[in-house]
C-alpha cells in the first residue's frame, strides 16, 4: 500500500507517531489500537501478504480475552476459526488429555490478514513486502530513523516511537545496536507445514501432541479442515534424519500416532533456535514486543497469548512515549514484560528441559496421567488473562 499524501516532513523525513515492525498478532492488534487512539501508525512487514508462517496457530484463553477486548473476536471467527476441546499428547503408545476450557485453531496465513486488514480500517498505513532497519539512536533529535528497504528502493522515514514486533529471530537493527539477542543451550529449532489431507484420526477440536526422544509435534486442525503441523527438533535429530519433514515422521512414529501420507514430502518451512532471550526490551524511543522480545517453546497456543498480552500492555506506554519521551519509560517496560510474560514463560521452560531429557519426561508423563487435575491447573494457569497495567505505574 502507498504512504499517504500528507506526511509531514522533519529534514526531509517521513514522521509518524507510531512505526510499528512486523505484521504478526501483536504488531498488528497494537498498531490498530494506537491508531484508534489517534496516533499516526505505520506498519511495515517483511513478507507480502498474505503469506504463511511456522506456528502451532492456537490460541489460548489468554489470546482470546485480547481479541475479546479489542474488539476483533469477528476476525478471529471471519478467518474460519475452529474451537478446541481437548490436548491429546501421546509418548510411546501412551495417552494423556486434557481438556481445554478455551481454544481457536487457525492458520496465521488467514489470521495475519484479517488482524493487518482491520489494523487498516482503523486508519493504519501498510507496506508489506517492506524490510525494516531501525538506525542508531540520535538522542539530540525527537524522533528514531527507521530504513524502508522495497523493490523499488531504500527510503528513510522516523517516528516518535518505533515498535519492534518482528519475531522470532530477525534482526531489525544496526551492527551497533544494544539489544543482543541470545539462544539457550541446546535450544531446538522450529518447522511447521499445512497438509491439504490427512487421516479422521487427527479430529477436528483437538491439539495432538507426538512427544519423541528428540522433539516433538503438534497437530491441530484449522479452516477448511487443513492439518496444521508445527514441530520442535534438536537440531543434529533433523540433520539426521536429513530434513524436518523426516524427523516430523519420525516423531510420529515414536510417540505411537499413525504415519501420515505425505508428511515428509510437505512443504516444510523453518525457524532459528526457539528458546531465546533479548535485551534489554526498550531503547531509546523503541520497544520491542511479541517473539522478537524473547521467546520459550510454547505447546497449546501461548506464544500467541503472550505476544498479545504484552502489545496490550505495551500500549499505555507507549500512548505515553509518543506524547513526551521519558527515559524511565525503558525500565518501565523491562519491568511491565516480566510481570506480564516473564512467569508465565517460566512454566514453558520447565516444561520444556523435561521434554529435553527422555527419562525425566517418562517420569512427568506418568505423573500427568495419574493426577490429570493437576495438568489442567498448570494449563489454566498459563492461559488467564493479564491484569491491565495500572496508569500510576506508568512513568510520567
Amino acid at each position: 500500500m502507498k504512504f499517504p499524501p500528507d506526511e509531514n516532513r522533519e529534514n526531509h523525513v517521513s514522521v509518524w507517531d507510531v512505526i510499528v515492525i512486523g505484521a504478526g498478532v501483536a504488531g498488528s492488534v497494537l498498531s490498530r489500537e494506537l491508531a484508534r487512539e489517534g496516533l499516526r501508525t505505520l506498519l511495515v512487514e517483511s513478507k507480502p501478504f498474505p503469506r504463511p508462517k511456522v506456528c502451532g496457530s492456537c490460541f489460548n484463553g489468554l489470546a482470546l480475552s485480547v481479541f475479546e477486548q479489542t474488539g476483533l473476536m469477528h476476525a478471529v471467527h471471519a478467518a474460519g476459526a475452529v474451537p478446541l476441546a481437548r490436548f491429546e499428547a501421546m509418548r510411546r503408545g501412551r495417552i494423556l488429555k486434557v481438556p481445554i476450557f478455551e481454544g481457536l485453531a487457525v492458520s496465521r496465513t488467514a489470521i495475519d490478514e484479517n488482524l493487518a486488514r482491520a489494523a487498516v480500517e482503523s486508519g493504519v498505513t501498510f507496506r508489506d513486502g517492506t524490510t525494516a532497519v531501525v538506525a542508531s539512536s540520535r538522542p539530540e533529535t525527537s524522533f528514531r530513523e527507521v530504513r524502508l528497504h522495497t523493490r523499488e528502493g531504500v527510503r528513510t522515514v522516523a517516528a516518535k516511537v518505533v515498535i519492534v514486533a518482528a519475531g522470532l529471530g530477525r534482526t531489525c537493527f544496526e551492527a551497533d545496536s544494544v539489544h543482543r539477542s541470545r539462544f539457550a543451550k541446546h535450544a531446538r529449532i522450529g518447522a511447521g507445514c499445512i497438509l491439504a489431507e490427512a487421516p479422521a484420526s487427527f479430529r477436528p477440536g483437538v491439539i495432538h501432541m507426538a512427544i519423541g526422544r528428540s522433539g516433538y509435534l503438534g497437530l491441530v486442525r484449522v479452516e477448511h479442515g487443513l492439518l496444521n503441523v508445527a514441530g520442535a527438533f534438536a537440531p543434529d535429530f533433523v540433520k539426521l534424519h536429513g530434513s524436518p519433514g523426516a524427523a516430523a515422521v519420525e516423531v510420529l512414529r515414536e510417540s505411537g500416532f499413525a504415519n501420515i501420507p505425505g508428511l515428509a514430502d510437505g512443504k516444510w518451512s523453518g525457524t532459528p533456535p526457539l528458546t531465546r532471550r533479548t535485551r534489554p526490551l526498550a531503547d531509546d524511543r523503541v520497544f520491542l514486543v511479541g517473539d522478537a522480545a524473547g521467546y520459550v517453546e510454547p505447546f497449546t497456543g501461548e506464544g500467541m497469548g503472550w505476544a498479545l498480552a504484552s502489545a496490550m500492555a505495551l500500549k499505555p506506554i507507549v500512548l505515553r512515549a509518543a506524547e513526551c519521551w521519558n527515559p524511565q519509560l525503558s525500565a518501565q517496560w523491562e519491568s511491565t514484560y516480566e510481570r506480564i510474560v516473564g512467569r508465565r514463560q517460566g512454566i514453558c521452560r520447565i516444561l520444556a528441559a523435561i521434554l529435553n531429557r527422555p527419562a525425566l519426561s517418562s517420569m512427568v508423563f506418568r505423573v500427568a496421567r495419574v493426577a490429570p487435575a493437576l495438568t489442567t491447573r498448570i494449563v489454566r494457569r498459563i492461559d488467564a488473562p493479564s491484569p491491565p497495567v495500572p496508569e500510576s505505574m506508568i512513568a510520567t
